[in-house]
């Protein structure tokens, strides 16, 4: 699919309760549409960027922003320039995050599955996660 970061960008700024989004497989998009998703979405509850080209810069942009009390569900899976950095920061600043799913990014390591065994509390909401451990 040819969506450009130009195309969610202009999305984000005019469409501030946006809820949902899925730029899956849109390969042109990068860590600008995260962050544009970041300072102008503050509704957004689902976001699946997977298949991009999105770095984590761009994942601390989207979860430090205007959204980060309300993101359920991030699909992040497949996107080869995501380290643990991305799954840490998705679980410290969205206390909503139900679903997470980082699988097929070989630069995630054992230090994100330890990460998830210390959420193990009666607190924690995580219904589905799914990763590859390289």
């Amino acid at each position: 699919m040819n969506v450009t970061d130009d195309a969610i960008v202009t999305l984000a700024e005019c469409c501030r309760q946006l809820m949902r989004l899925n730029i899956g497989g849109c390969n042109q998009i990068t860590d600008q549409s995260l962050a544009a998703l970041g300072r102008h979405c503050r509704m957004l509850r689902s976001v699946n960027f997977s298949r991009t080209n999105v770095t984590d810069d761009g994942v601390i942009s989207l979860v430090t922003g205007c959204c980060k009390q309300s993101l359920m569900e991030v699909h992040m899976s497949h996107c080869v320039h995501l380290t643990d950095e991305s799954v840490e920061a998705v679980m410290e600043f969205c206390p909503r995050v139900s679903i997470l799913l980082f699988d097929g990014c070989p630069c995630i390591t054992e230090r994100s599955r330890e990460a998830l065994e210390d959420l193990k509390s009666p607190d924690c909401k995580m219904k589905q996660v799914t990763w590859t451990i390289y």
